[in-house]
């Protein structure tokens, strides 16, 4: 079960991206997160509402603290993902989004894994990297973007080990949790912004732009992905949930060559076979 909804998580997660990469090419990113996160706050606080078992404010809580390190991996994921190739800014993001819960399970969470889970957890790490090799020499990739994709990892990590910490029969209020807390840091960021225009004389423009349905894609993909998640954790480790979620750019790549025709190496492809072998090794094990 917890296998199964992981890589269903992993798919929404990369189309996802898929959808915020493009909607980032004609929104501001503030502005596209802004739209798709009360989207998916008006989702999942009707969906808690008909099937939470009850409310812990605790839960609650862990969610908001989650949202916010996720606010901050989204923002920096998305910005790449518009300025660089998706081949490599997803996958190097999802390593260490992958990494990060995973090294909490192990040291600190006491997730035990047999030898073929393991090895099915190496495979998934490799291919992760390997999707993250890109051909296209003329891509404008540079150390701050890196960077940047590395830092959205560890936010993203960070909102998977706060997630872990909620109780199921509060399910999916710490999703709730998330997207309040993460809609609350943004509006204070676009009035900080806001604030800067008016003084330094700017124009101020409010028209949206093209792509609406994008946003509106992003919003219900990446909350009903993080409900998912969420159910995933509750049915088997972080360590094994995370890793698998982390599979994520594999869509995201996969979209990248169908639609937009980014060319997908041989490594790449190796990447993509990897994922598929390390599902079959971790749910043997």
């Amino acid at each position: 079960m917890a296998i199964a909804l992981s890589l269903l998580t992993a798919t929404l997660f990369g189309i996802s991206d898929f959808c915020g990469g493009l909607a980032g090419r004609r929104w501001r990113v503030l502005d596209l997160i802004l739209v798709a996160h009360l989207i998916g706050l008006g989702g999942t606080l009707a969906a808690s509402l008909l099937i939470a078992d009850r409310f812990i404010l605790d839960d609650f809580i862990w969610g908001g603290l989650g949202g916010t390190f996720g606010l901050v991996g989204l923002m920096l994921l998305y910005r790449g993902l518009a300025r660089g190739p998706m081949s490599l800014v997803a996958p190097m993001t999802a390593v260490t989004a992958a990494l990060v819960p995973a090294a909490w399970g192990v040291f600190i969470a006491g997730d035990v894994l047999s030898g073929l889970a393991w090895a099915g957890v190496a495979c998934a790490l490799v291919a992760i990297g390997a999707s993250s090799t890109t051909t296209d020499q003329e891509s404008p990739v540079v150390v701050s973007s890196i960077l940047e994709a590395l830092a959205a990892g560890t936010g993203f990590g960070l909102m998977f080990v706060a997630l872990d910490q909620t109780d199921p029969a509060s399910a999916p209020w710490s999703i709730v949790g998330a997207r309040a807390a993460s809609l609350v840091v943004l509006l204070v960021v676009l009035a900080v912004r806001l604030g800067q225009l008016r003084r330094r004389g700017f124009p101020l423009s409010f028209g949206a732009p093209s792509g609406l349905w994008l946003v509106i894609a992003v919003g219900v993909l990446d909350s009903g992905s993080n409900v998912l998640f969420l159910y995933a954790i509750q049915n088997g480790s972080l360590t094994v949930v995370s890793v698998l979620t982390s599979i994520y750019p594999v869509a995201t790549v996969l979209l990248a060559r169908v639609v937009l025709a980014e060319r997908l190496g041989r490594v790449q492809q190796a990447g993509v076979a990897l994922a598929l072998l390390a599902t079959v090794l971790i749910s043997a094990g």
